[in-house]
């Protein structure tokens, strides 16, 4: 036998008690492993979103000169509300705001101003509430002669 398979026959020898007792040893003692899912998991679901639902304007009013009651149809759908809020603004600021009942299809600006301002017109404001949550607002708007009596509104 030559010298170069003598040594040939040695390395594999050697690589051969290498791969048994590497083999027991790592057969014997748990090993810390890296796994990994490459597929896309996919679920379906139905969900129901809902929302506050704006009353429907349904027209206004002057009472005497003095007052505005604005009238809204109740919206059938969408979350539970637990009210109305109307506010009165005068060049985008809130002057006043009164909080209404749930079931209430009307309110009026009746107390809400202690004075009216002579030649302006007031932008209204009503939305739906839920706790926390409210519907987008229906706007309209009253004016008011030099003397401070409201001669129109739009709703």
């Amino acid at each position: 036998m030559t010298r170069r398979a003598a040594r040939r026959r040695a390395g594999w020898g050697a690589a051969a008690l290498v791969c048994i007792l590497g083999l027991s040893y790592t057969a014997a003692v748990p090993q810390a492993v890296s796994a990994a899912w490459t597929d896309r998991e996919l679920a379906v679901a139905t969900v129901a979103s809902t929302g506050v639902v704006a009353p429907t304007k349904n027209g206004c009013s002057i009472v005497l000169g003095l007052s505005v009651t604005y009238s809204w149809i109740n919206p059938t759908t969408g979350a539970p509300r637990t009210g109305y809020v109307l506010e009165i603004l005068r060049q985008g600021v809130v002057q006043a705001s009164t909080t209404i009942s749930a079931g209430a299809t009307s309110a009026s600006t009746s107390g809400l101003l202690s004075t009216l301002l002579g030649g302006v017109i007031y932008d209204v404001r009503v939305r739906a509430v839920s706790s926390s949550w409210s519907s987008p607002a229906v706007t309209g708007t009253f004016s008011t002669t030099l003397a401070g009596l409201i001669t129109g509104c739009t709703w």
